[in-house]
């Protein structure tokens, strides 16, 4: 849970088999186009949020201000095999 501020945090995966399944920010998927989310550090930028995987289970997510009047939701799905998890990023509107 995020205010509306620009915001960052990290969080470590006990495990480095997995990668992105999608992401969806405020119920729109984002193209995630040619990036091989399996590899063991990426980055993915866009206007709203940066997500870097550093050292295979390592996570940085950073969102930018939200200036709008509107809640914002980003779900990170994350797939290991048949496993699905994911990190739900919940920002206030400003």
């Amino acid at each position: 849970m995020f205010n509306s501020s620009e915001n960052s945090e990290t969080i470590k995966t006990e495990g480095a088999n997995w990668w992105i399944a999608s992401i969806i920010v405020d119920k729109n998927g984002i193209d995630l186009g040619d990036i091989d989310t399996t590899k063991k550090s990426f980055l993915i930028e866009n206007d709203v949020f940066t997500f870097e995987r550093q050292n295979g289970n390592e996570i940085f997510i950073s969102v930018s201000e939200n200036q709008t009047n509107e809640e914002r939701i980003i779900t990170f799905t994350l797939q290991s095999g048949n496993y699905h998890d994911g990190i739900r990023v919940v920002q206030s509107s400003n």
